[in-house]
């Protein structure tokens, strides 16, 4: 367990390097929305006119938060499929593989710190099967590791 400074230093740190903006751009800061030209706008005699964008609004498209009984089992679920799937002879004998994606899933529906530590030890399985980490996965992991250690 680290000291609660090195995980405050690097909430800081991670402030810093902006981890933790927003994640949604900030398009067309001034400019009229009727400015902008629109990629499918029909050429010709209607070219003036506007196509209707989906009726779907922000509302309608609004994540629901797993329950935490559903969040821990699908956990579990996850966690048991990746262990079965990875290593240099994995124990599964089906021809599924395991998606770099499924790691993001795991540091997003672990809850607590021991989860967390659960995930770790398949991190040596996964470099013996020949593969690596990509940068957003790191982040990922240390973004969740130090939001866990803060709301201890």
């Amino acid at each position: 367990m680290y000291p609660r400074w090195v995980s405050v230093l690097a909430f800081c740190i991670s402030l810093a390097i902006g981890w933790f903006t927003p994640s949604f751009p900030v398009l067309n800061q001034g400019t009229p929305q009727s400015a902008i030209p629109e990629k499918n706008a029909p050429q010709g005699a209607h070219a003036g006119t506007r196509i209707a964008a989906s009726s779907s609004s922000p509302a309608s498209r609004a994540r629901k938060r797993l329950d935490p009984v559903t969040r821990a089992t699908r956990f579990d679920e996850l966690y048991s499929f990746v262990k079965d799937h990875i290593g240099r002879k994995p124990v599964a004998n089906d021809a599924l593989q395991v998606r770099n994606s499924a790691w993001m899933h795991l540091f997003g529906l672990a809850t607590q710190p021991a989860q967390l530590e659960r995930v770790t030890e398949l991190f040596f399985k996964w470099r013996e099967s020949e593969r690596n980490f990509d940068d957003k996965q790191v982040q990922a992991f240390i973004r969740k590791r130090i939001t866990l250690l803060l709301t201890l």
